[in-house]
């Protein structure tokens, strides 16, 4: 079977299409560390804490006072251990 000019375009614009469809490396990794961080906060926010308390929950679990969007993934786990020793919940 030859290929013919189109087919043989055609099999390299889906080859191209292919190519930039598939994920970036460490993109899934990179995904799945910021869906654990968004349930991680939202397990905080559960908690119903008030600006006041919750900022004294952040400044002991990591030294300083930061804003939810600032946390990364290790400070946001330190911070909802803090928040369960004090409350109670399983660890």
């Amino acid at each position: 079977m030859d290929a013919t000019p189109s087919t043989s375009v055609w099999r390299r614009w889906l080859a191209a299409a292919l190519l930039l469809a598939a994920p970036l490396p460490g993109w899934s990794q990179q995904q799945a560390e910021a869906d654990t961080l968004e349930s991680i906060v939202a397990e905080i926010d559960a908690y119903n804490i008030p600006l006041g308390p919750l900022t004294a929950y952040v400044v002991r679990a990591i030294g300083v006072n930061k804003s939810k969007s600032c946390w990364d993934l290790p400070e946001a786990k330190k911070i909802l251990d803090a928040i369960r020793a004090s409350k109670g919940g399983k660890k």
